[in-house]
Formats: C-alpha cells, sequence, structure tokens
C-alpha cells in the first residue's frame, strides 16, 4: 500500500475558511481557570482512554487517587493525566518530536498497565494493523512495516517544525488535523497510537500559540463519536482529507463550546456555594468547599492536604457542607469519602 506523505493537496481548502475562522473565534472564547484545569484533564483523559477501550468512572477514579491506585483502568487515567502534564514541561526544551513523542509513550505505559509489554518507548519492530481480531486478514488497516516508519515520522517532524519545506500555507487548525491524522496513520508504536496522537491536539495547538495553556481537549466529542472518528480516518488514507478535516474542525468547534458552558456552571456552582457558606460560616469554611472543585471526591485527610488547615478545623468545616447539602458522605465509619456530585454531573458532560 502506497501511503501519503505531507504535505498533502486538499480540494476544497477554501470552502473551509469560514469554518476555520469560526473555529479560531471559539477557541478566543476559551479559559479554562486553574482552580477547574484538573476537572478538565480527569476528563480528557476518560474519554481518551475509553476510546481504546479502557473502563471506568468519574468516581471510581477520584475513590481509588485518594490512596494508591490499583485498578488497572484507572492506573490508565492516572498516566494519561501524567503524560499531559509531561508533554507540556517537555514542550519548554523540545519541538514536537520524535524525542517528545518517545517520552510521552513511555509515560502511558509506565507500571502494570495494559500495554506495559510493548515496548513503551521505542517504536514497534514488528508489522501491527487495526481491525476487529489478531487476524491481518481483516485487517481494516495496516500501517507502514517498520523499516519505513523512520522514514515516515522525519517527514512528519519536517511538516511540523521547518515551514521552510512546507508549501501548503494552510492555517495552523488544518495543520493539527493533518498532523493528527498523520501520526495515527504512522502508527509508530505497537500500543497507546491513540492516546499519543489525541495528546499532540492540544500540544500542537498551545505550542503554535493559539492557546495560552495546553487545554484544547476534544476527545470526549472523538469518543461520542468514534465511529465517524475512525472512518474518516481511514479515508485520509485513500487521499481524502476534506472529510476529515471538516469532522476535525467541527469536534473542536462542539467540544470548546460545550466547554465554556462547563466553566459557566463550575462558576455559577462556586459562586452558589459562596453564597450560602459566607452567609452563615467562615471564609476557611468556604476555601473548604472550593477544594471539591479540585478533587470532588475526598477525605478530610486529602482536604488537609490541600488546604494546610489542620484535622479539626476541616472535619467542622465538612460537617457544615454535608448540613448544607453541598457534599455528602459516604456511610463508613472511618476515612470516610465526602463526594460534591453537582461537579462531578458537570464533569461528565460531553
Amino acid at each position: 500500500m502506497k501511503y501519503n506523505k505531507l504535505p498533502v493537496a486538499l480540494k476544497n481548502y477554501d470552502k473551509l475558511c469560514d469554518m476555520i475562522n469560526h473555529t479560531h473565534r471559539i477557541i478566543g472564547q476559551f479559559k479554562i481557570q486553574e482552580r477547574f484545569m484538573s476537572l478538565f484533564k480527569v476528563s480528557e483523559a476518560l474519554y481518551s482512554t475509553r476510546i481504546e477501550g479502557t473502563q471506568t468512572t468519574i468516581e471510581s477514579f477520584y475513590e481509588e487517587s485518594i490512596n494508591e491506585i490499583k485498578n488497572v483502568n484507572n492506573r490508565e487515567l492516572k498516566n494519561y493525566i501524567e503524560s499531559l502534564d509531561l508533554c507540556k514541561s517537555l514542550l519548554k526544551s523540545l519541538p514536537i518530536s520524535t524525542r517528545l513523542f518517545k517520552k510521552v509513550h513511555e509515560s502511558l505505559l509506565t507500571g502494570d498497565v495494559r500495554g506495559k509489554d510493548c515496548t513503551p518507548g521505542e517504536y514497534r519492530k514488528t508489522q501491527n494493523w487495526i481491525g476487529p481480531d489478531k487476524d491481518i486478514k481483516h485487517a481494516t488497516f495496516i500501517p507502514p512495516s517498520p523499516d519505513k516508519i523512520n522514514e515516515y515520522l522525519s517527514n512528519l517532524e519536517k511538516y511540523i517544525n521547518d515551514d521552510s519545506v512546507v508549501t501548503d500555507n494552510y492555517d495552523e487548525l488544518v495543520k493539527c488535523a493533518i498532523i493528527h491524522a498523520q501520526f495515527e496513520t504512522i502508527h509508530p508504536f505497537l500500543d497507546g497510537n491513540g492516546r499519543v496522537g489525541r495528546i499532540l491536539i492540544p500540544a500542537y495547538i498551545y505550542s503554535k500559540n493559539i492557546t495560552k495553556n495546553m487545554d484544547l481537549y476534544i476527545s470526549p466529542t472523538l469518543e461520542a463519536k468514534k465511529h465517524k472518528y475512525y472512518d474518516l480516518l481511514n479515508e485520509t488514507r485513500k487521499g481524502n482529507w476534506d472529510g476529515w478535516i471538516e469532522y476535525f474542525l467541527d469536534c473542536i468547534i462542539n467540544q470548546t463550546v460545550k466547554n465554556i458552558d462547563r466553566i459557566d456552571e463550575f462558576e455559577a456552582l462556586l459562586n452558589k456555594g459562596a453564597r450560602i457558606v459566607t452567609k452563615k460560616y467562615s471564609s476557611d469554611t468556604y476555601l473548604i468547599y472550593s477544594t471539591f472543585f479540585r478533587k470532588p471526591v475526598c477525605t478530610l485527610n486529602d482536604i488537609c492536604k490541600l488546604t494546610n488547615f489542620n484535622y479539626d478545623k476541616v472535619r467542622r468545616a465538612v460537617q457544615k457542607l454535608v448540613k448544607e447539602k453541598l457534599i455528602y458522605k459516604d456511610d463508613k465509619l472511618r476515612n470516610s469519602k465526602y463526594y460534591c456530585y453537582d461537579v462531578i454531573d458537570i464533569i461528565k458532560k460531553i
């Protein structure tokens, strides 16, 4: 099979210009406040790993994150979140390149997770494929052979980083769509290619200063339409790029609008709690309530760590929050967990 190298020719680029401009306007309206950032990372991790078959819930992840995470699905979420942070840190000193791909991949497959035996941080040396089972005869897509990986990745790196060799003059959002699709086509790792490729989306947009933080997450929408996602990626391998570009921009628009709404909901919920709490109680009680917008399932010890308040102060404040039905306690006598279900409900929205 013959694979595309970059750049590629789009048939109807001019027709996309209005959509591109609209996408930029929507992105310009979007900014996640730092106090809500961890919630969006968890959401991105949940839906990106779910595309690959990870099965867990927001509640399960937060419950386990209080102590040592043992469930393999929750470890995959934790690795994804840490890989997002690692990627942002790496961008301070590295371009989007082979070194970055390998470091992010190694982070994703660290520890006792599925794929741990698939040479984390190393490109594959055997042929892989995408299909419904382990028989290559049923493959829906067969990536380039291992001996071609460096050749295609070198071409991709030049497209990303060397403006002197890029002649298409496409908008950076369009290039981001092309880069993601091309990385998935090369499929350089034995496992984890989809997750690395989806981390590259906010990373590339951030690296081009389109966003001020690495926070343009669209995996919830990709997961909700994953069969369309897969189908249009396959179309790019036949040279049909325009439908994929339009779909990718549409995903950015839809998810960013939803994320803007989520931020408004978090703000409204926090302000509502502030009105209830500050009318009756101290400012410290409000600060303790606000920790549930960083971690919506907590123990008293968790809150002590997050606030640096002593245990008795936290215990008294949490009792007040339970009384006001802003948070809810489980039925354990010791090491009780406290849940802010309103925050969890907002995180779950896609």
